[in-house]
Formats: structure tokens, C-alpha cells, sequence
């Protein structure tokens, strides 16, 4: 156990300084997308508090990323799909701290998730995003 919990937390510390490298090469990344490549990177199941942070002050940015970041096969990918799915619930976890006033309403994350839902096959996936799309509309309700 003692070695899963250090392997772990090598792991986060190389992340967090891979992603420290990349968001010093980029600093003008208005898209977000060294935060949403970062968040991708991560073993499924884990997450760093740094990038929750900043998922949760993007809102629609977050689908604008993962579109500018995934390609065409990644996106009809069902494993890749269960792993976007939770930033995007991540990006509307808090609508009212989402920097900016526009990506507060999902207009781009409801077409993408959309999308997604028509192009995947697998059901089990099929229902996955129609959650993310439910919470959502739920958490951005006027």
C-alpha cells in the first residue's frame, strides 16, 4: 500500500510540474488547453486540485478545448468519451465562479455532448452523456 500511495504521488508531482512546464511555454493558452490536455493525462479515477480549480472556472471553454484538442477518431472513442465526461462536469460543478460571464451557459458543451451521444455506439456510453447533459442543464437553470 505504502508503495501505491508514493507511486501515486510521484506521479502527480510529475504532472503538476510537466503542466508548470507547459503553461510556462504557453502563457497566452486563452482556450485553456494546456489545462484540459494536463486533466486528460491523468490515470482514470485520479485528479490534482489545481486542475479541478481551473476545470471549474471554464465552463463552455472546457468543450471548446476538448474539441480543439481531440481529433475526429479520439472523439467516436468510447473509452475516450467516459474519460472527457467528467470535465465537463467538472467545468459546471460551480456555474457562478466561471470566470467568464458567456461560458456560463453551455450552448457549445450541450452541442458537443449532443453530438457525442449520436456518433458513440456503445449504450453504456450513450447513458453516461446523457447524465453529464441532465446535470448540466440542471446546474446552469436560470
Amino acid at each position: 500500500m505504502r508503495n501505491y500511495l508514493i507511486s501515486v504521488f510521484a506521479i502527480q508531482t510529475a504532472l503538476l510540474f510537466c503542466y508548470a512546464q507547459e503553461q510556462k511555454r504557453d502563457i497566452a493558452d486563452v482556450y485553456s488547453l494546456q489545462v484540459v490536455r494536463a486533466r486528460l493525462r491523468l490515470p482514470a479515477g485520479m485528479s490534482l486540485s489545481v486542475l479541478e480549480k481551473q476545470l471549474n472556472r471554464l465552463g463552455d471553454g472546457t468543450a471548446v478545448a476538448l474539441l480543439k484538442v481531440l481529433d475526429q477518431a479520439e472523439l467516436k472513442d468510447p473509452e475516450k468519451i467516459k474519460r472527457l465526461l467528467p470535465l465537463v462536469r467538472e467545468s459546471f460543478e460551480a456555474p457562478q465562479i466561471i470566470v467568464v460571464e458567456e461560458d456560463r451557459k453551455p450552448k457549445v458543451t450541450l452541442f458537443f455532448l449532443r453530438h457525442l451521444r449520436d456518433e458513440v455506439e456503445a449504450t453504456d456510453v450513450r447513458n453516461e452523456i446523457s447524465k453529464v447533459i441532465e446535470f448540466v442543464t440542471q446546474k446552469t437553470k436560470p
